[in-house]
């Protein structure tokens, strides 16, 4: 399971989003970073090494996003809103 104190490793900035979004990341570990509709089609998926990872929402339509981050073989979920 996810817990709350999980959760707080990962930080979404700025929340909502215009252009795009910087997730910075618990660890320096290699993680999978997918970001889901609100109707769950995958409109981001990429793997990152890095700590910090810019994700540009610039084509995205306004509205709620899932932010799920897989990293060590947990996942963390987050909400993003894109303005």
């Amino acid at each position: 399971g996810v817990s709350q104190a999980d959760q707080k490793n990962i930080t979404v900035r700025p929340n909502p989003a215009t252009d795009n979004f910087t997730v910075t990341l618990a660890e320096n570990t290699p993680a999978r970073v997918q970001l889901f509709n609100i109707v769950g089609q995958m409109v981001y998926n990429q793997n990152t090494a890095e700590e910090t990872l810019t994700v540009n929402v610039n084509n995205l339509t306004s509205g709620i996003y899932m932010l799920k981050v897989t990293q060590n073989g947990k996942t963390y979920t987050s909400k993003v809103v894109v303005k």
